[in-house]
């Protein structure tokens, strides 16, 4: 019979496991285990071994913690700018727990209501050449979320957004079904908006440009189940006011991006770097793990030191050995490191994902810096929010942020595969540097006379150790078949952390963060010769 001990929710980052019988805790202290990987996920799994005395090395690759977190203080006088993950969400509440536990501070983001109300001009343009009226937003607002409450309501009838795989009998077969449908065909066969239709054009391009840009991935390549998992998953939570069913339904359009960290990003990861130490843990930087061996009681692991910038491997150390292994790195680069299982070679892609690479979805982001907020005496005065079908979303990154002197402001632009490009592999790609400024200074005329050099290009694609944006599943099924694996022991000795392995919060910190919560429990039960369930009841608890 399977077991579900206490404080197994993956949405408790704090709570020890209080089940553990006395000889379970006793071989989980000094255990010895590597984490390969020190992205919030990697983190999260190390901290949460760290709390029952498990002895932790964390590896990682780069000269800082975070991964794709990366608050960077340099780049703009007297501002942190977010190079990776930037916006939080209200049910985001493993980050927002962890947050009040370091006391850490939110800011709210200015919404487009705000903006109006200041008599400013939203730069939003569909057909590239003319802002829309807020009249004209108004309308297509009431249209785009009849769209998004139909998708809303068809997510709100999963029961099993953590592991869809273990849905009721009765559910199951439409989730199989979903796994292999495109966005695109569940907006014209379920959800009735087509681009064939001319007078939903506009609707169309206006989700195209939510969702291209939210999901990293074209509309005709969009896994809909994924999509289904992530808005239950902003329907999950559960909170004191405010919760009428339709706000409930229509949280994860309403409320996914809605703080920002006050003191960066960086901060959280710092955070739980130092408490790992504390508690005995070792963080190794700049110090890439390029083979695991896999035994039948133990792993080995070889690294090599890496230099900066530029992130060129050295010389080969180790072998190390530990207990288990937790492996915390995008799939993107799971090629980087050699596996062995009793020195067999192990083809981890393969086995994990079958018939092909898993989907990644690519994303950069751009920064321009000024030492006023310029587009508000602009002839137009217009507000720092919009976004094109050729740039991507554009909001402020110092929004509701006081400026004193000599602090800059920011223009931060985010943008998935928009831009047809067939020599690439998805067909499209993100927009380059020069393309963003191009289309800025269509959006905002005194953008280059404002501007001040250097602007900052970030793509995440390029990054070493990374190679991605986020993950997004590709519409073949991939759901339910990498799912369960990433969820259980790899060989009996490796376990999977990272955005990629939780479905209801794929390409989000939270993600990252409960997926790190679900690995370690699954690693220290499993240890301990209990069977664990990796996705247990959820308690909605906010």
């Amino acid at each position: 019979m399977v077991k579900i001990l206490d404080g197994t929710m993956d949405n408790d980052p704090l709570t020890p496991l209080t089940t553990l019988s006395q000889e379970c805790k006793n071989s989980l202290k000094n255990m010895q285990v590597a984490v390969v990987g020190a992205g919030l996920g990697g983190l999260m799994a190390g901290l949460r071994l760290s709390q029952h005395g498990v002895k932790v090395t964390v590896y990682e690759a780069h000269p800082q913690v975070g991964g794709r977190v990366r608050s960077n203080a340099r780049f703009a006088e007297g501002r942190i700018i977010e190079e990776g993950a930037e916006l939080i969400g209200s049910f985001h509440t493993v980050w927002l727990q962890l947050a009040r536990k370091y006391g850490i501070a939110m800011i709210n983001r200015m919404g487009d209501l705000e903006y109006e109300r200041e008599g400013l001009n939203l730069k939003l343009r569909l057909d590239n050449t003319k802002d829309m009226t807020w009249r004209e937003i108004a309308q297509l607002n009431k249209d785009v979320d009849e769209v998004l409450k139909s998708i809303a309501d068809e997510a709100a009838k999963i029961t099993q957004e953590t592991c869809p795989w273990k849905e009721s009998p009765f559910r199951l077969p439409f989730l199989s079904l979903y796994d292999k449908m495109t966005v695109k065909e569940a907006l014209i066969r379920k959800h009735k908006v087509s681009p064939y239709n001319p007078k939903q054009q506009r609707l169309w391009k206006m989700l195209e440009l939510r969702l291209v840009n939210d999901e990293v991935d074209q509309l005709d390549k969009m896994n809909y189940l994924g999509l289904l998992l992530k808005v239950k998953g902003g329907q999950s939570e559960r909170f004191e006011i405010g919760e009428d069913s339709d706000s409930i339904g229509m949280r994860y359009w309403n409320e996914l991006e809605i703080f920002r960290c006050a003191d960066g990003n960086q901060r959280l990861a710092n955070e739980m770097k130092c408490e790992i130490e504390k508690k005995g843990g070792t963080l190794m930087l700049e110090t890439a793990v390029t083979q695991i061996d896999i035994h039948p009681q133990n792993v080995q692991l070889r690294t090599r030191k890496v230099a900066w910038p530029g992130g060129k491997l050295g010389s080969t150390g180790g072998p190390t050995e530990f207990k288990y292994v937790v492996l915390a790195i995008p799939p993107t680069v799971w090629g980087d490191v050699t596996i062995r299982d009793n020195n067999s070679p192990v083809d981890l892609m393969k086995e994990i994902a079958e018939i092909d690479d898993m989907g990644d979805g690519p994303a950069v982001k751009f920064f321009s810096r000024f030492k006023s907020r310029f587009w508000i005496t602009e002839e137009i005065p217009s507000a720092p929010s919009g976004g094109t079908l050729k740039l991507g979303q554009i909001w402020e990154g110092t929004d509701n942020q006081m400026q004193t002197k000599g602090q800059d402001v920011l223009l931060n632009v985010f943008a998935g595969p928009i831009l047809p490009d067939p020599t690439t592999k998805k067909g499209h790609r993100p927009p380059k540097e020069s393309e963003m400024k191009r289309e800025l200074v269509k959006l905002y005329p005194s953008y280059s006379n404002e501007l001040i050099k250097p602007s900052y290009y970030k793509d995440w694609p390029a990054e070493p150790f990374i190679m991605t944006g986020y993950w997004t599943p590709k519409a073949n099924g991939e759901i339910f078949r990498v799912g369960p694996k990433l969820n259980s022991a790899f060989h009996k000795r490796l376990y999977f952390a990272g955005e990629h392995t939780h479905v209801s919060y794929f390409g989000y910190m939270e993600g990252a963060l409960r997926s790190g919560i679900r690995a370690a429990n699954l690693l220290m039960g499993e240890s301990c010769g209990m069977s664990v369930d990796p996705c247990p009841p959820e308690v909605r608890v906010a």
